[in-house]
């Protein structure tokens, strides 16, 4: 990682929107669905969006992350 002024500083926040990030993919796969969540098709399926969302979003900051290396 750049050790340069403010270009340390971004790296440092770009990991730090990785790692939360992570964290909030981990707390998606622990969520213990209800059978009624599962059954209501809606739910589940934005549920499904919205972790391939995170998941996209940690591939762009990973990529960002290793130009900036």
């Amino acid at each position: 990682m750049k050790q340069i002024g403010g270009d340390n500083k971004l790296s440092n926040n770009m990991i730090n929107k990785q790692n939360l990030l992570t964290y909030l993919i981990k707390e998606l796969e622990k969520e213990n669905y209800t059978e009624d969540m599962l059954h209501n098709e809606y739910t589940y399926n934005w549920m499904q969006g919205y972790k391939r969302g995170i998941l996209s979003t940690i591939e762009l900051i990973n990529r960002y992350i290793e130009k900036e290396n």
